[in-house]
């Protein structure tokens, strides 16, 4: 798969390289985040409304952004996150986060331990808040830095039928099945203390399959 990391424009990576100008200033993707959103908002909620492009970031939303509900989406999104396997994981007695906390630390989380939790703790749902319960440390480090395509921005022409869920007569293509294996040896290696949820987006309308991944880390 391709990773939007190793994209390059000019020399310079996709998230470091000046592609807007305004008001006579030259604008990276990242100084859009931190020089301007991140320094002038103090809620760290808004951590989650940048997409990244890549499966370990935040969910693109539906909706688009606008004065009425942006604080409702950026809670959603917030939730969302913290509570899905991108954005939490236990590993014995350590906390892993994702390292999108890492970028934000120094305008939100002074104590990347202490604080980064208590922000944790307020859209944590009752296995998140037993992972956090149960652990000591914190690292965030954990990423996912494959596009945010389940087929790898590639088209296959080939697909084969699967059933999730008791739901028979759904196709996927190869690249799909690879990273949902990929995902559940993840999850095996990493021993799950909780249940977490994967969500498949057939097409480009609503229709989606939900699973649950057992501590085996398989797709039930």
């Amino acid at each position: 798969m391709r990773e939007p990391a190793t994209i390059e424009i000019g020399g310079e990576q996709l998230d470091t390289a000046r592609l807007l100008t305004v008001g006579g200033v030259k604008l990276s993707l990242s100084d859009i985040r931190t020089r301007i959103v991140f320094y002038n908002w103090n809620n760290p909620n808004v951590i989650y409304g940048f997409w990244r492009s890549t499966i370990g970031g935040p969910s693109l939303q539906r909706e688009a952004f606008n004065a009425d509900n942006v604080s409702e989406l950026l809670d959603l999104s917030a939730s969302e996150f913290v509570n899905s396997l991108r954005g939490t994981k236990r590993r014995g007695d350590l906390l892993l986060t994702s390292e999108i906390y890492k970028e934000a630390a120094l305008y939100y989380f002074s104590d990347i331990g202490d604080d980064l939790r208590a922000h944790l703790t307020q859209y944590a749902e009752e296995d998140v808040s037993e992972t956090l319960e149960r652990t000591d440390g914190v690292s965030a480090a954990t990423a996912v830095p494959d596009i945010a395509d389940l087929a790898g921005g590639m088209r296959e022409p080939s697909t084969t039928p699967v059933t999730i869920n008791g739901r028979a007569g759904l196709r996927m293509s190869p690249s799909i099945a690879r990273v949902l294996q990929a995902r559940s040896t993840e999850l095996r290696e990493l021993g799950r203390d909780r249940l977490g949820t994967v969500r498949v987006q057939l097409s480009s309308d609503t229709d989606q399959v939900e699973g649950t991944t057992a501590e085996n880390g398989e797709v039930q």
